[in-house]
């Protein structure tokens, strides 16, 4: 798991950890690996048989990057061995689909095998199929994970920068933009995989439409979590809990699209779930502190009776929405709970303190110097 540098609020820490995707493999194995040039024949020209074997070099490429060396794979590396491939495959397809009138024929079957890394453990995370739209499907879900994972790199890098701001901000904007580049991807993905006109019964998470649609706004509330973050590291709070009320509903979008039929990895839906209640109970948790620096500050001077008791009915419910019943969420727990247990005893030290404050605005002692007796 990536360590990151804390800040010095944890519920910006808690808003700025990310889940680890990993990146979805082709076999490596002789029997396996797809060699365009040797499977598709005929009487071709020599400009075909070259962008065969360009398609083919330039997949072994990729193929190897996704497994250098049992190491994780540089995202950027990752991006652009994607993006020289993807031509490449392109062409190849509308060749063979040109094929009919032409002596273009396969040799052998061409096959392309991937491995999920959504599909739940003890799942076959396995498919094979003979189509196009498959190949590439994959290769760009590959892409915009590995956006996703280039985002994560630099909010680590942002962290490390926290001494030097401008360096720390590029870093979140960068950030930012490899989530919706990635965001972007997967909505091209989905909408392309309309075009499958037999598809599986079962096909793997990585090529399920609802699925996509599901992660594309999860990369979108991961960016949102960035900029939320950032604001709270800012003390910009005035702006804080409408973010997270956004951030919330699109939470709920995801949990929406992720549980509405295929199963994935238990812990991206996990999360989602956890985040909805998290983006609840900061809202108010802002909101209250809000109202107190309003009142604090002088810019609040009528109502205050009112005004108080609202920020004490924000804090309240802030800590009663953060009581998290872990049980049964395995990883997430691992990742939230220790800024989660920060987070939950300065909730329980605001209430406290709200609530003095609340009282004595209530039931303060008189000032009798000021106090005009009756008379009869």
């Amino acid at each position: 798991m990536m360590q990151f540098e804390p800040t010095k609020d944890p519920a910006a820490d808690i808003l700025l950890s990310f889940y680890e995707f990993g990146i979805p493999r082709t076999p490596k194995t002789k029997d396996k690996t797809i060699k365009y040039h040797e499977i598709i024949g005929g009487n071709l020209k020599e400009e075909v048989v070259a962008m065969l074997k360009t398609g083919t070099q330039q997949r072994r490429l990729l193929v190897q990057g996704l497994t250098y060396a049992g190491t994780t794979p540089n995202p950027q590396n990752v991006i652009g061995s994607v993006n020289a491939y993807l031509p490449s495959v392109w062409k190849i397809q509308k060749s063979l689909q040109a094929s009919k009138d032409t002596l273009i024929k396969l040799q052998k079957p061409l096959l392309f095998t991937w491995h999920s890394v959504l599909t739940p453990p003890g799942e076959d995370n396995t498919l094979t199929q003979s189509v196009f739209i498959f190949e590439v499907s994959m290769i760009i879900v590959v892409r915009a994970l590995s956006h996703y994972n280039a985002a994560q790199i630099e909010v680590q890098r942002a962290l490390q920068n926290q001494n030097n701001v401008s360096n720390m901000n590029a870093m979140f904007k960068n950030a930012v933009t490899e989530l919706r580049n990635g965001a972007g991807v997967l909505d091209f993905v989905a909408k392309y995989l309309q075009n499958w006109k037999k598809p599986p019964k079962n096909p793997l998470p990585e090529v399920n439409r609802r699925i996509l649609v599901g992660l594309q706004n999860y990369f979108l509330c991961q960016a949102q979590r960035i900029l939320t973050a950032k604001a709270i590291m800012d003390k910009q709070y005035v702006i804080v809990p409408q973010l997270l009320g956004g951030l919330q509903q699109r939470y709920s979008t995801c949990i929406n699209y992720l549980k509405s039929g295929q199963q994935i990895v238990p812990d991206i839906v996990q999360e989602c779930v956890l985040m909805v209640h998290v983006c609840e109970s900061f809202a108010h948790r802002y909101a209250a502190s809000n109202l107190r620096d309003k009142i604090d500050s002088g810019k609040i001077v009528d109502d205050l009776e009112t005004n108080f008791g609202n920020s004490v009915a924000h804090v309240i419910v802030a800590n009663s929405k953060f009581n998290i019943n872990w049980s049964g969420l395995g990883n997430i727990r691992k990742r939230y709970e220790g800024k989660c247990s920060q987070v939950k005893q300065i909730l329980v030290e605001m209430e406290t303190e709200f609530q003095e404050t609340n009282a004595g605005v209530y039931f303060g002692p008189v000032d009798m110097e000021e106090a005009t007796l009756p008379t009869r």
